[in-house]
């Protein structure tokens, strides 16, 4: 959804549409990649992004003739991102011009390309060891600096968002069936960041106080 110009962005039969909500006028905006998907659109409303897998096909880039086998449906959500990341299937991270309809690729990975960081900062989630001490964990791309907010069991959150200006972080924990383990993380969290700075330029061990928090049904 546009917020500016009220436009709402679809896809429908492998193109992305826009819709005015107001007049219910749509125009075809760009044919998208094979298996391309779209999950944000930026602030000025210039440009749409998304990730796809890349494959063996006329519309996939010649330099990657890789065909991605299909992977057997496993039983729960954890195993199932375990089996797609060991993989290493061939994906890339791309970029739709909303006036002029060119698609752009702006990053290949093997690694999971899920949510779409702002270019500044890439933000993870980091166990060590897995399932036992909890972190989110940032790396900023231009200076390289790292910094790790401590969190404690029930906070752990399977999805995280943050501010522009990383002044609040918001999450949502799991229940005792995710990787945590939680015995009352079914909450939605908002976290104020307290940010240590560590003068060896190694890794800046931070913390996170939740400051308000509802439950998550």
């Amino acid at each position: 959804m546009g917020r500016r110009s009220r436009l709402v962005y679809f896809i429908r039969a492998g193109a992305v549409f826009s819709a005015d909500i107001d007049t219910g006028a749509t125009r075809e905006i760009a044919t998208l990649p094979r298996r391309g998907g779209l999950s944000t659109v930026n602030a000025g409303e210039t440009l749409l992004a998304g990730t796809y897998i890349e494959g063996a096909s006329p519309d996939s880039n010649r330099n990657h003739p890789v065909q991605p086998q299909p992977l057997d449906q496993p039983p729960n959500k954890g195993l199932m991102m375990e089996r797609t990341l060991a993989a290493r299937l061939p994906r890339a991270l791309y970029t739709v011009n909303i006036k002029s309809g060119e698609v752009k690729v702006i990053l290949r990975s093997t690694d999971w390309l899920n949510h779409l960081p702002d270019g500044k900062t890439i933000w993870d989630d980091l166990q060590t060891p897995r399932g036992e001490v909890f972190w989110l964990a940032g790396y900023e791309v231009a200076t390289g600096r790292r910094t790790w907010y401590s969190l404690l069991r029930n906070e752990w959150s399977i999805h995280f968002n943050v501010t522009p200006d990383a002044q609040l972080f918001c999450g949502y924990g799991g229940d005792p069936g995710q990787v945590a383990h939680a015995p009352d993380g079914r909450w939605i969290y908002l976290f104020h960041p307290e940010l240590i700075r560590n003068r060896d330029g190694l890794i800046d061990p931070s913390s996170f106080n939740p400051v308000s928090f509802a439950p998550r049904s």
